[in-house]
This record gives structure tokens, sequence and C-alpha cells, in this order.
């Protein structure tokens, strides 16, 4: 650029860093208001009715002038109903007396120990005892039981449009961005593929949903034991490495700007026009962080976040993943919210809808919101 002697240099982002002399700005509600991207509706994934049984977490432990103490997470009673905060606590204390429960009659803290590496709280409770360490909670929910549902619900959003824009020539494709690699891909001492927890999930999930008599249109002829394991895959960075007696490609975690995740990158590249095709079976991606600027895809219409979505950028840089407007099979844009609307399935609650919804959306979504939906999950 520089060897070109330019008069001036026009920069174009969606996402700029740093801002210099703005000459022209297309915003969020600009974007949304001319149905130049796709509408967004949310399904957060939160834990209602769960305060039904005792539940308490250690959050940290410490030693304060020779008496230990810990933080803990409880269900607290309050004026406006049960809330789930943090409380002090020390040997001794009455978890009855000190969330104003009769859930936690006969529940006490019994020793704290505050030795680095070795720190722990004895919750005694009828029946028994447990020493729970640092992040450790009694009461909580089944692991993995949001994420299970989550999982299910995008696959249910995904099967829901897909009856209705199939038809329409338009294939659907959803976006799942996860926290760890190894939940969803594995290898075994020879180097053979084993699958994660999430894959397993989404494959147990998918055959039982496509049972259903709704989308009986959609699988009546096919064998949905092979169709499962066909329509989802991983996007991932790529590391030679010795397993075994094999020499395989083990996918990674990245920070989506690295050698590795350019090789990923050029992947994705290389099959997006493939992936809009209904002769690919491909319908589910599952990707750790690879997925960056420069890469979505218009036909996504599902994005869930199984993993925390730290800053407002990274934000909106996942969340751009899926809201250019759709094409149909012949590669013609269709316009028009009936058809554009990306479902983000989130693990953040909306607690007032819609009101609360548009106040923290708006401005992160960087697109308008059509609504929002809340995934219940009893406990």
């Amino acid at each position: 650029m520089q060897q070109l002697n330019p008069l001036c240099t026009l920069r174009y982002s969606a996402t700029h860093v740093d801002k210099h002399h703005m000459i022209y700005r297309l915003d969020a509600v600009d974007a949304y208001e001319r149905k130049l991207v796709k509408q967004i509706e949310v399904a957060a994934a939160t834990i209602q009715g769960g305060n039904n049984k005792p539940y308490l977490r250690v959050v940290s432990v410490s030693n304060k002038k020779g008496v230990p103490v810990a933080r803990v997470e409880v269900d607290v009673e309050k004026l406006t109903g049960v809330q789930r905060q943090e409380v002090s606590v020390e040997d001794g204390d009455d978890l009855e007396q000190t969330t104003g429960r009769a859930l936690y009659a006969d529940y006490r803290i019994g020793e704290i120990k505050a030795v680095k590496g070795e720190a722990f709280v004895e919750l005694r409770y009828p029946g028994g005892e447990k020493y729970l360490q640092v992040g450790e909670a009694h009461g909580d929910v089944e692991p993995l039981a949001i994420q299970r549902e989550m999982i299910r619900r995008t696959i249910k959003e995904h099967l829901e449009k897909e009856k209705r824009l199939r038809p329409q020539g338009i294939k659907v494709l959803s976006l799942f961005f996860i926290d760890a690699v190894d939940k969803y891909r594995q290898y075994d001492t020879d180097g053979n593929i084993v699958k994660g927890e999430y894959a397993r999930i989404f494959e147990e999930e998918y055959r039982r949903i496509a049972k259903h008599p709704d989308y009986q249109s959609l699988f009546s002829e096919i064998d949905l034991a092979t169709a499962a394991e066909e329509v989802h895959n991983g996007y991932f960075s790529i590391d030679k490495k010795k397993v075994g007696n094999k020499s395989v490609d083990v996918f990674k975690d990245t920070r989506g700007d690295t050698k590795a995740d350019d090789d990923t990158y050029n992947l994705i590249m290389r099959d997006k026009e493939k992936l809009l095709s209904f002769e690919t079976p491909l319908k589910f991606i599952f990707s750790h962080s690879a997925l960056r600027e420069g890469w979505d895809n218009p036909n996504v219409f599902q994005i869930c976040t199984l993993r925390d979505i730290q800053s407002e950028r990274e934000r909106r840089q996942t969340i751009g993943r899926g809201l250019r407007l759709c094409v149909n099979q012949e590669g013609q844009r269709l316009r028009g919210f009936d058809i554009n609307t990306l479902t983000v399935i989130a693990t953040e609650s909306y607690e007032q809808l819609p009101i609360t919804c548009k106040k923290k959306l708006k401005p992160i979504l960087a697109s308008g919101l059509a609504s929002c939906k809340i995934i219940s999950l009893p406990q």
C-alpha cells in the first residue's frame, strides 16, 4: 500500500478496533430496519425451579487471622423470593439460619481447610457428609444437563426451519461454538477417532427428535442411525501428532488467530459452497474458536454457544457468523424476515421479556431482535 503512494485509504469493517475519520456508518439498527440482515431471536438456557432442594457450591477458601473462612453459593430467602448468592461461612455455621430456608434444616458447615492445593469445605447433612473442593457443588443439576438441552433445542429449531424452508430450495445450517475440542472429538491409544460427549449427545438427541411425528416428512426414507453421524462434523485447527503407532491429525483448541487457524479457515472456505447444497449431508458444524472474521455462511439459521462469550466484540463476531441473508439452491439471495430469522441458543438469562432482551441484545448482537425464548431446565 505504501509503495502505491495512495491519496487516501478507505477501511471497511463491521468491528473496528480503532476508528478513524468516519465517513459513512451503517449500524446494527440501520441494517435491521433495512432488512439487510437476519433478525434475531434468543433461546436462553436457564434453570427454573432449581431451588427446590439444598444447594451449595464452594467459591473460595481463605484464612483470615487464623480463622478459615469460605465463600459459598447458596439459595437465600429474600423479600422478593429465593435468590442464589454468595455468603461467607465458618466451621459450625447452620445453613438453615444462614439462608433463612427450612429446606436447609440440619445442614451445617464442618471443617474448612485453607491450605493451598488442598482447600476444601466439609458439608454435613442428614445421612452423610461431603468434602467439597473449590468449584464443586452439592445439589447441582446433572453434569451436562444444560448443554444437552441446548443441543436438543438447536436440533429442534433446525428441523422446524428445515420443514418450512427446504421446499423453497433453502438448506438450513446450524453452528455450535464449544468450550473444548476434546468434548467433541478425542483419540484412543491407537490413534482412532473417539466421539466426545458433545458428539454423543448430539447423535442421541438427533435420533430421538427425528423420530417425532412432526418430522416424518424429513426422515421417512432415511436411516437415522447413519444420518445422525453424517449430518454433523467439527472444524478445528489441525496439529500433526504421533498417537500410538499412527500419525494422525489431532484437533486442538486455539485462539482463532494462529497459523493452525489459517488451515481451518481455508478448509471452511473451500467447502463453503458445498455446504449450501442438498447433496452434502453436513448440516451441523462444531467449532471452537477458529471461525473468525471473513467466514460466515448465509444459511446459518441457528448458533448455539456452548462456551462463554467474553467480550462485546467477540459476541458481535460470533453472532455475525449467521447474520447474512440466506440463498437458495440457485444462489439467489432471499429477503424478508419471514424467512431470515437467526435463533441464538445461549447460556444467558433474560428474565423480563421482551424489554430486557431488547436492552441487552440490540447494541451487542449487531442486528435487531425478533423475540426471546426461555429454555426451562427442571432440576
